[in-house]
């Protein structure tokens, strides 16, 4: 899991260095009004009024329409109270003000990576590092990009830029090593997140991957620890009771991960990975219908995961239920082909064939 803490990037304007931008008759008063006004916006986002904040901000804007910074922090108080639309348009303002204006390139590249446009957010942090190539929080941020992107690579390079920076913290070594993770290169990824837990001992996040990556090493004791040094942390982490679950289960612990799934649920009703975990331990326990009714449940938050598609066709082979299952099965493959959740769609094709002959041989 990549963990960004995303940074309220609201700024004292400099308005000593902006007066030039100012009328001469303005200087006087509206220079020490504007003052207040930026204070108040700040202090304002820092309380959570956003909306008091923007407010201000536009005041302040009124003052000194040419303000750069002060365009951008009415964006930042915007994306807060998810108008990013209109946050956009903030930032581009400020960006027709001074194109090189490296924090509201970065701004702006977050609110895309937030709507899901990520090209157009990947170039922006790339501008953003253009004109000020040493901003560790724009590396991180876009490692973190290329991650939901499937980049490993890139990401990890990114996360190597902070590092050279000289901005070593538990953030970036985390994401650092959730990248080496997604490349295979377990042991490296675990001293990733050690590195991170020193510096920062009660980042639940990084015990969490640290216990994962232990798991890819089947270090299965190891990773039991992590994942309950976690929950110690924090003891509402729904997704670390999720993974623990499934660890659980892969150790034959079955009851005790049907627990920690439903300790999840409790916590995160949304969790779909451990409605997934749930079926899979009531399957082993023989209770079909449950497992049923937890696929269920997974499948109404999130119907295209083939996942889940495939774990309620293995549930209702087991039933005999053969026309559902197939059906569930082909739906698996068709997300996500699977050769063996088409073996299997294989075989419950040929003993539903079987299954007829039989019953006409019966008649």
């Amino acid at each position: 899991m990549v963990k960004h803490k995303k940074k309220s990037n609201i700024k004292m304007n400099n308005i000593k260095g902006n007066l030039d931008n100012w009328d001469d008759e303005m200087r006087s008063s509206d220079s020490d009004m504007a003052m207040d006004l930026v204070e108040l916006g700040i202090k304002s986002y820092s309380e959570g009024d956003f909306k008091r904040a923007k407010e201000l901000f536009e005041k302040a804007i009124k003052s000194n329409p040419r303000d750069e910074l002060l365009w951008n922090n009415k964006g930042v108080a915007l994306d807060a109270l998810g108008e990013h639309e209109e946050a956009l348009k903030c930032y581009n303002k400020s960006l027709e003000i001074n194109p090189k204006f490296d924090l509201a390139w970065y701004d702006k590249a977050n609110t895309l990576r937030f709507l899901g446009k990520y090209d157009e957010a990947l170039e922006c942090y790339t501008l953003a590092l253009k004109y000020n190539p040493k901003s560790p929080e724009t590396w991180n941020d876009k490692g973190e990009l290329y991650h939901i992107m499937g980049q490993p690579n890139k990401a990890l390079e990114c996360y190597n830029k902070v590092i050279d920076i000289g901005q070593i913290n538990e953030i970036t070594l985390n994401n650092k090593g959730v990248a080496l993770d997604n490349l295979s290169r377990h042991k490296e990824a675990t001293d990733c997140y050690d590195s991170a837990i020193r510096i920062e001992p009660m980042y639940e996040v990084a015990w969490v991957n640290k216990g994962s990556s232990l798991v890819f090493q089947k270090k299965f004791r190891q990773a039991l620890h992590c994942y309950d040094k976690a929950l110690n942390i924090n003891p509402e982490y729904d997704l670390a009771w999720s993974l623990k679950g499934d660890l659980l289960a892969h150790l034959n612990k079955v009851e005790e991960s049907i627990k920690c799934y439903e300790r999840a649920l409790k916590l995160n009703p949304q969790l779909v990975d451990a409605y997934k975990g749930k079926a899979d331990s009531l399957c082993q326990l023989g209770k079909l219908e449950e497992a049923i009714n937890s696929c269920n449940k997974a499948l109404k938050l999130d119907a295209k995961q083939a996942e889940v598609w495939s774990r309620k066709g293995t549930v209702l082979s087991h039933m005999k239920s053969y026309n559902k299952a197939i059906k569930c099965l082909q739906k698996s493959v068709k997300l996500k082909p699977d050769r063996e959740v088409k073996d299997l769609l294989d075989r419950l094709k040929f003993e539903q064939k079987e299954q007829r002959k039989r019953k006409a041989a019966s008649k």
